[in-house]
């Protein structure tokens, strides 16, 4: 027990040392909370705290009196080129700031700035001499993947402009391209692939799932064509044909379809193309979908929502009309027994209210709490929801 304490208490004392980090903490971990947290009323704790939160008066009358631009614990260009603070940023670089500024496992300030899309910060470290192609340790990611995996479009032209490797690999294989594409930035994709962006090599089931889900169709053809199963799924179940219609790739969907493609096929969770569609609102898949044979009335595995009951809860009323017109039950209640009217009115979505009212939805239907789709419309102050259905003579 006497140890135990012991230990404690040189934790206690070593942690201000130390600074802030959660054991465990991986690289993208650490740097995302900062190297470390200095003693509040430290100089250190003001500067800190002043380059997180953009202070340039706090930052110059600091640097002024002492502080490093590369203090190496503070780092302090790769905390305010993380936040996107221009004025700092460029006031560290003029006192002499390292441009290549990174933290303990080559996470650096370029990178940061373009993750977080911030074009003026990532202009200004590149003009500055920061080295466009530099990868982290021992994971390889670079400023230009980082910008394509979180939709940075006009950084990612910026650091091509600048040179960056346009195929340059992780340590797992990952490309910008595949970064890009994974994330459904399509757009990106197309500047990467115009900048020479190698996209041909990938023929695993991933691949193909990802070309359905951006709405690929070349790709999706190519797979097809070298004998891909048009029913390939993901770890969760999920085909390509679900991931086309949940992302209303119309093209893809048609070309799944014509090679087979399962329409009523299930993920583990019970969703089906038809749901995907229905709960994003993708009216033109959901057609074609329907017209393949989709089942109308299924249910999701735990939640037991059907596509009406989806497409309810998304406001989506064209699909809610279509689904109406193809035989959906206008009053299927799911495990908590609330109908596509209920969720319609919890979320305020008066279109699509109005369209189940006028085809006749039954507005006193109770779910498992005795609640009525009136009742929690006014306890969400949904005004003209409330009046439309009163007006229907709910009570």
């Amino acid at each position: 027990m006497r140890r135990h304490w012991m230990i404690l208490c040189w934790w206690v004392l070593l942690l201000p040392i130390w600074g802030f980090v959660l054991p465990g903490a991986d690289a993208q971990t650490r740097h995302r909370a900062g190297d470390i947290w200095p003693m509040p009323g430290t100089p250190e704790f003001a500067y800190n705290n002043a380059l997180r939160t953009g202070n340039l008066e706090t930052v110059t009358k600091l640097l002024n009196a002492g502080m490093d631009p590369n203090d190496r614990r503070i780092k302090p260009l790769l905390l305010a080129a993380r936040e996107g603070h221009l004025p700092v940023v460029q006031l560290l670089l003029a006192k002499g700031a390292d441009p290549n500024t990174q933290d303990v496992g080559g996470y650096t300030a370029l990178m940061a700035a373009a993750e977080n899309g911030s074009l003026p910060v990532v202009q200004a470290l590149l003009a500055k001499g920061a080295e466009v192609n530099r990868k982290v340790d021992n994971i390889g990611t670079t400023a230009l993947m980082e910008a394509a995996q979180n939709g940075r479009l006009a950084v990612v032209q910026a650091l091509l402009a600048k040179g960056a490797e346009v195929n340059a690999k992780t340590g797992l294989g990952k490309t910008a391209y595949l970064m890009a594409e994974g994330q459904g930035h399509d757009r990106i994709c197309q500047i990467l692939k115009q900048a020479g962006a190698r996209v041909d090599t990938d023929y695993s089931e991933a691949g193909f799932l990802r070309a359905a889900a951006v709405g690929d169709f070349a790709r999706v053809k190519d797979f097809l064509a070298k004998g891909m199963s048009p029913n390939t799924r993901d770890a969760s179940g999920k085909t390509a044909l679900m991931w086309a219609a949940d992302k209303g790739r119309l093209p893809v969907v048609q070309a799944l379809l014509a090679k087979g493609a399962e329409v009523n096929a299930k993920s583990h969770q019970d969703w089906t193309a038809l749901m995907e569609a229905a709960s994003g609102g993708h009216l033109p898949v959901m057609q074609v979908l329907l017209a393949a044979g989709a089942e109308v009335n299924i249910k999701t595995k735990y939640g037991g929502d059907t596509p009406l009951i989806l497409a309810a809860l998304g406001g989506h009323q064209p699909v809610v009309l279509a689904l109406l017109a193809a035989g959906a039950q206008i009053n299927a209640t799911n495990n908590h027994d609330r109908s596509a009217l209920m969720l319609a009115a919890s979320r305020g979505h008066l279109p699509v209210v109005q369209a189940l009212l006028a085809k006749g939805a039954a507005t006193a239907t109770k779910d498992m709490f005795g609640k009525t789709a009136l009742a929690v419309a006014q306890e969400k102050n949904h005004t003209e929801v409330v009046k439309a259905l009163q007006q229907a003579g709910a009570r």
